[in-house]
């Protein structure tokens, strides 16, 4: 479980502010929304708050397609040669491959070739994502992709102890659990909103998605409003299929949390997530969270302390309707980005300049 860390990483310091300079490729940024930009985002903000230079290498650098399936995702194709154009003219006391997507697929072969010691992070089950939408591709054979792309990895960050103990049992080496925040200034009770909405109020927050298992929640028999934060390829469909609900398309900020702060409970319908930022946002903002018995919600939530798990989302919605915000807010205080950042500073690998690469 606990990554092999260089004695003499603490000592490191690059030519420029006295912090590391570090690399993070990866293949979704903004204004894409999603958990692993969040994640990202706010580590990036913390680590440069501590006077370290970050390089984010993302799609909007470069020429892009939109993903089959999923045409919200853009994927870059003319950025090849320009990793490793970034790499020896950045000159990284570090290298963090966030995905593994074209991007991160070209910088795990570029430090490979030139033996560049580099960290990773694995953050979705892509694999599910791709069998709900391609059945026909086997789940073994995507997992021996993934499998693949972190073996050399020497460090692979996961975002909760579930998940944690999943890829171990899948012979996956090197893990390190690293944990995500919320903004506090943001998330908390006092930015809740005024709604016209019959209570009680629940709040499902995310893409809409097939993979987010969102029909779970749309089709319950609940009392009160279901109310949908967020955009995705399914949500027309959804619209007309479930005009009970309200979509309100996405939210951000403190308007997001006035709406997580009005609920009566936050429903995670997903079963494939590895942990669901929009949990701790939630909880942060007092409101209690419903879920299945599942990876990422085992991560965040406590039963019958924050919110409910189990196999019958309805039974866990209504259950959820009886928890005391005070006793909700409480459990939020352990996460935050600071930590979140000094988790990943110190899972890094250093770069020796001789390693950097020639034109490889």
């Amino acid at each position: 479980m606990i990554c092999h860390l260089l004695a003499t990483y603490l000592l490191l310091e690059s030519d420029e502010g006295g912090g590391l300079k570090i690399i993070v490729f990866i293949d979704t940024w903004q204004p894409q929304v999603n958990g692993v930009v969040t994640v990202y985002q706010n580590v990036v903000r913390e680590l440069t708050k501590r006077n370290h230079l970050i390089k984010v290498v993302h799609p909007f650098l470069f020429k892009t397609f939109p993903m089959p399936l999923y045409p919200e995702i853009r994927l870059a194709y003319n950025h090849f040669r320009k990793v490793g154009e970034v790499v020896r003219e950045f000159k990284p006391d570090a290298i963090h491959i966030a995905t593994e997507g074209p991007i991160g697929l070209t910088a795990r072969n570029y430090c490979g070739r030139n033996k560049i010691p580099y960290t990773t992070s694995y953050h979705s089950k892509y694999p599910e994502y791709v069998n709900l939408r391609l059945k026909f591709i086997p789940l073994r054979f995507l997992y021996h992709f993934i499998f693949k792309f972190h073996q050399n990895s020497q460090c692979i960050l996961v975002p909760s102890e579930s998940f944690a103990r999943e890829l171990l049992e899948k012979k996956f080496k090197r893990i390190k659990v690293w944990k995500s925040g919320y903004d506090k200034a943001t998330f908390n009770p006092k930015n809740k909103v005024r709604t016209l909405f019959k209570k009680p109020i629940f709040l499902y927050v995310g893409r809409i998605a097939v993979e987010k298992n969102i029909t779970s929640f749309l089709s319950l028999a609940l009392p009160g409003t279901k109310v949908v934060v967020g955009d995705g390829p399914q949500r027309s469909d959804y619209e007309k299929k479930y005009p009970d609900a309200v979509f309100l398309g996405y939210k951000r900020g403190k308007e997001l949390a006035g709406y997580y702060a009005a609920a009566d409970v936050l429903v995670f319908p997903s079963k494939t997530d590895t942990l669901g930022l929009v949990m701790l946002e939630s909880i942060a903002c007092g409101t209690p969270v419903a879920a299945f018995n599942v990876t990422g919600p085992k991560g965040v939530i406590e039963n019958g302390v924050n919110g409910f798990l189990g196999d019958d989302l309805k039974e866990n919605c209504l259950k959820a309707l009886t928890l005391a915000s005070s006793k909700v807010l409480r459990t939020a205080r352990k996460w935050s980005w600071e930590n979140s950042a000094q988790v990943f500073l110190d899972s890094l690998s250093r770069v020796e300049g001789n390693k950097l690469g020639g034109n490889k």
